[in-house]
């Protein structure tokens, strides 16, 4: 049986499992102020410099997703600011044909 961990959300498609973080740019306090308002989706790390908002391309306002894949390498990145489903659909449906 798996361990329980509440900090990790983890969804097993079959062979595929989906693991999900939350990158909160800015200084602990300002975190604390976002995370109180929002749920975290697994693992909270803060990103107090932004280099990584800055690395990925994500506006520290609107926030965003990376998808990463399996092989490390990064699958594709998208906005919060713009239509999310969309996009990310597409790129999802690519690995279903």
């Amino acid at each position: 049986m798996d361990r329980c961990d509440p900090f990790t959300t983890s969804i097993s498609t079959g062979p595929i499992t989906i693991k999900y973080l939350t990158i909160v740019a800015g200084a602990a306090m300002d975190s604390a102020e976002l995370l109180s308002s929002a749920m975290p989706v697994g693992r909270v790390y803060l990103d107090v410099s932004r280099k990584t908002h800055d690395a990925y391309g994500i506006d520290c306002e609107a926030g965003g997703v990376v998808v990463l894949r399996p092989d490390g390498y990064i699958g594709t990145v998208l906005s919060l600011a713009e239509d999310l489903y969309g996009p990310l659909l597409m790129y999802l449906q690519e690995f279903s044909q």
